[in-house]
C-alpha cells in the first residue's frame, strides 16, 4: 500500500540519517498535538515506555524503516487516549521483538496500525477484538512476522470485516503450534554467610618419632706405619 502524503505544513525528520536513541525524555512532550516524523533513519535501541504519555497526538507517529529494538511497551496503548485517535501509527521494518501486548486491545491507534516486517513472535492476543470499539482501525498489518498459534474466534470475526493483515499466507505461522518457552536456566543457590560450625577435625595420631641412629663416630684405623724389609 502506498505510503500517504504527509499532512500539510508538517515539517519531517525523516531520511536525515539520524542514529541514537530515542531519550525517555520524549515523554514530556504532553502536548505534542500532531505528527512525529523519524521514518527512513538509523535510529536503534528500544520504544521507551514513555510514548505513552503523548495522549493528544492527532495525526502521524512515524518510525518505520529504523534500527529500533526490543519490545513493543504496553503503554503504547495510551497514545492518543485524550482525543479520538491518532490517525497514522507505524513502526514497519524494524527489528522488535516479542509478543503483542494484550494492551492493544484497549488502543487508539486510528485508522492504520502497522507493525509488518519486524520480529514479533506469539500468538495473537483475544483482546485484539476490541480495538474497532476504542477507534475504528481499518488496516492492521502484522504480516511478515513470527506470528503462530490458531487466530481467536473474536479477531476472525474482526479481521473479516476490516483490512487485518495476521495470516500465515504473509509470512507468519498463523495455524502452527507456537514453540514452547525455552527452560530457563536453573538458579544457583545462594551461597552460606557463614562457614559451618562442625567440630574440629581430629589431629593425625601422635606416634612417636622413631631414635635417631647413634651418633659415635668409628675407631679410626692405626696411624703405625710398617716396618721397612731390611
Amino acid at each position: 500500500m502506498p505510503t500517504p502524503p504527509l499532512p500539510t505544513g508538517q515539517r519531517s525528520r525523516a531520511m536525515l540519517q539520524f542514529t541514537g536513541t530515542l531519550p525517555t525524555q520524549i515523554g514530556q512532550m504532553t502536548q505534542f498535538t500532531q505528527s512525529f516524523l523519524l521514518y527512513s533513519n538509523s535510529i536503534g535501541g528500544s520504544l521507551p515506555t514513555q510514548l505513552g504519555q503523548m495522549t493528544v497526538m492527532t495525526q502521524y507517529f512515524d518510525l518505520y524503516s529504523n534500527a529500533i529494538t526490543g519490545t513493543l511497551p504496553p503503554e503504547l496503548a495510551n497514545m492518543g487516549s485524550s482525543i479520538d485517535d491518532l490517525e497514522y501509527f507505524r513502526v514497519y521494518s524494524n527489528s522488535i521483538s516479542g509478543t503483542i501486548p494484550t494492551e492493544f486491545g484497549d488502543a487508539n491507534f486510528g485508522q492504520y496500525a502497522q507493525f509488518y516486517s519486524n520480529k514479533i513472535t506469539g500468538s495473537v492476543p483475544t483482546e485484539l477484538a476490541k480495538m474497532p470499539n476504542n477507534g475504528w482501525v481499518a488496516y492492521l498489518n502484522f504480516e511478515y512476522n513470527t506470528l503462530c498459534g490458531d487466530l481467536p474466534t473474536e479477531v476472525t470475526s474482526i479481521s473479516s470485516s476490516y483490512a487485518w493483515y495476521l495470516g500465515s499466507q504473509a509470512g507468519n505461522g498463523i495455524g502452527t503450534e507456537c514453540p514452547p518457552d525455552p527452560t530457563p536456566f536453573p538458579t544457583i543457590s545462594t551461597l552460606p554467610t557463614t562457614l559451618p560450625t562442625s567440630s574440629q577435625p581430629t589431629l593425625l595420631p601422635t606416634t612417636p618419632v622413631p631414635s635417631p641412629l647413634p651418633t659415635t663416630e668409628p675407631t679410626p684405623l692405626p696411624t703405625t706405619e710398617p716396618t721397612p724389609v731390611p
